[in-house]
């Protein structure tokens, strides 16, 4: 909301720009995070069964987009 409605304020740039750097590090700890408990996983994956792809999904309501 803060960016929606500070289009028009001169430090705008400046503001997007922090934005933009926020969510990349957001980005950067949640990978780490993902791949740690990948990596120190105590027991052998293979004993888990098979691997299953995680992958996004859209789901249409209304018949939107």
């Amino acid at each position: 909301d803060l960016m929606k409605y500070s289009e028009d304020c001169p430090g705008y740039s400046v503001l997007y720009e922090a934005l933009s750097q926020m969510l990349e590090v957001l980005r950067a700890v949640d990978e780490r995070m993902l791949q740690r408990n990948i990596v120190d996983y105590p027991y052998r994956l293979e004993d888990e069964g098979p691997m299953q792809l995680q992958a996004p999904f859209i789901l249409w309501t209304d018949g939107n987009r």
